[in-house]
């Protein structure tokens, strides 16, 4: 039975003592009680970047989950401050797949292997979220969460995945909705069978040594609506794929091979009528690409003309960003100013494009006022 908001307090007040985690007693008691508070409200537990331990957990965390069993959401990732990291490990991965009923999971960068891992991922109550990426799961916490992870939407990416774990996640049913498997080395055959086997719809599979092959492979997918990527081995014959895709709402291809025929086939497709695209992201600075190229001018005369539909639609406000834009880059100022046209990314700016960070998005606003 939950407890009750003054026997909470107590509660909290009274556990708070007995926690292990130095962080939490002596730097900032006063942020971690606040957490607990608000999570009473919003069901959603979010400890980042608080110096959690596993004996922290243990002693307090997990017990509070339980007596609340209606936090179903539970946030221990940690940010880009490299001070107070949570640091969970196997034994707070275990201890958490053992004792919760959570749905929603997230602990990137936590110092997980594929002893917790595995752990994890025979928990089926994590049904709608788990973000276990920046950790080290290997192959073998790969293949178990390929197995038996029911999770709709899978961060994995920064795990030491190769190739044989990656075809186990790849053929999981359960991922419906999105899988980040980036920063791993799965190579071409997981990109193959990504489009034979997953149904996600969203799909980040950039800096995983994918060549032409997997990248045409993904351009055929019959669900993904978002792909990025990026940091691969792709070049134009990949980019005249995904051009031909009708359902690809968001493209992120940037540091790659795409030449002006590729991105001429990106300008062409995205003109006809039944495209769905509204946000590509490409280099111009790879392959030759300049202010004369026909790829880069058609691209930008599609945006402007475009431009109008998506407001009315209040959609998202940016439909290209060409990196190397900038004028401290060495963009050509003419192609800046045709994706400016009528202001296009001043206003309402959507921040969750690919994951874009608060500053990130502010820096992008900034540059292009």
């Amino acid at each position: 039975m939950a407890l009750d908001q003054h026997e909470i307090k107590e509660s909290i007040e009274t556990k708070l003592l007995a926690i292990k985690g130095e962080f939490l007693i002596g730097n900032s008691p006063e942020r971690f009680r606040k957490a607990l508070r608000e999570a009473l409200s919003t069901k959603v537990l979010c400890l980042c970047n608080m110096g959690v331990t596993s004996e922290d957990l243990i002693a307090f965390i997990i017990p509070f989950l339980n007596e609340n069993p209606d936090i179903l959401d539970l946030d221990l990732s940690n940010g880009t401050s490299r001070r107070d990291f949570n640091q969970i490990g196997d034994a707070g991965a275990i201890a958490l797949a053992r004792d919760t009923k959570l749905t929603r999971l997230r602990v990137s960068c936590n110092r997980i292997g594929a002893a917790g891992g595995t752990a994890i991922a025979h928990n089926p109550y994590v049904t709608t979220e788990l973000d276990i990426s920046r950790n080290d799961l290997g192959d073998e916490g790969a293949i178990a969460l390929g197995v038996h992870s029911k999770a709709s939407f899978l961060n994995v990416s920064y795990n030491n995945i190769g190739m044989a774990g990656g075809m186990a996640i790849a053929r999981n049913p359960y991922l419906k909705t999105a899988l980040n498997i980036s920063w791993n080395k799965v190579g071409d055959d997981v990109a193959k069978a990504l489009v034979e086997y997953s149904k996600v719809i969203s799909l980040d599979i950039s800096f995983a040594e994918i060549s032409d092959e997997g990248g045409i492979a993904l351009a055929g997918h019959p669900r993904l609506t978002r792909a990025n990527v990026s940091d691969n081995h792709i070049g134009d014959p990949t980019a005249q794929a995904f051009a031909l895709n009708p359902r690809i709402t968001h493209l992120e291809a940037r540091s790659n091979y795409i030449g002006n025929e590729g991105v001429l086939a990106l300008a062409n497709g995205a003109s006809a009528e039944n495209s769905a695209l509204i946000w590509l992201r490409i280099n111009k600075h790879v392959r030759g690409l300049n202010e004369a190229s026909p790829g880069l001018l058609a691209l930008a005369a599609v945006s402007a003309q475009r431009a109008p539909a998506f407001k009315k639609k209040n959609s998202v406000q940016a439909f290209a960003f060409l990196s190397g834009t900038h004028p401290r880059l060495g963009g050509d100022s003419s192609i800046l100013t045709a994706f400016k046209q009528d202001k296009l990314f001043h206003k309402d700016l959507i921040s969750e494009v690919f994951g874009f960070s608060e500053e990130r998005v502010s820096a992008f606003k900034y540059w292009l006022r």
